[in-house]
């Protein structure tokens, strides 16, 4: 979502203000978000199957891959070279199905559709779609010392994402959401049997 309310877009850019949305943020935090995903589902971080969906993947995402899956499918018209770093890195599926019994993560990031495979996906698009139960949206969370700065009805992941574009913030200051699945619930059996 933007910071901003939509009114007040228009009238930050005939200023030279450019608005804030929290993407960038979203996308800087990839990383965390995954190991939240992979924490939360009980599986080990470097055992799953990332399958990245979106037009193209920006410099943090891309930085954050590398160390979080034993392999790694990407979607896209626009990310031949990040295919090509990501084969020496780690290894890649191109476009087809990933290996049997390996649990796989999606991530969204804009232009992309949520992959039909994923145990859950987590979304790092402004899109605000609606949260699913195989879609997860993290919100951010600015440090306790910038929390105690936010003004009064601006909500934390916009703050978080407004200083990061500042500069103020480095994405590893930047907390994400806990994500929290009961294991009694319908979808975790789900998970358990598609994984294992």
């Amino acid at each position: 979502e933007p910071v901003l309310p939509a009114p007040w877009q228009a009238l930050a850019r005939e200023q030279g203000i450019c608005p804030v949305t929290c993407r960038r943020a979203l996308e800087a935090c990839a990383g965390q978000s995954v190991l939240e995903a992979c924490r939360a589902l009980g599986l080990p971080p470097g055992e799953v199957g990332l399958s990245v969906c979106g037009r193209a993947i920006s410099g943090p995402v891309h930085a954050e891959l590398l160390s979080l899956a034993r392999l790694v499918r990407v979607w896209g018209e626009d990310n031949d070279g990040l295919r090509a770093k990501l084969w020496r890195g780690c290894g890649i599926v191109d476009r087809g199905a990933m290996p049997r019994g390996l649990p796989v993560i999606g991530l969204l990031l804009e232009g992309g559709r949520p992959p039909e495979d994923a145990v859950l996906t987590v979304d790092l698009t402004d899109g605000g779609g609606e949260e699913t139960a195989l879609l997860w949206r993290p919100e951010l969370e600015p440090p306790a010392g910038a929390r105690a700065q936010k003004p009064e009805g601006v909500p934390a992941d916009a703050f978080a994402a407004a200083l990061f574009a500042a500069g103020a913030l480095r994405a590893r200051e930047i907390r994400v959401s806990r994500l929290d699945i009961a294991k009694h619930t319908q979808y975790n059996k789900k998970i358990v049997e598609n994984c294992f």
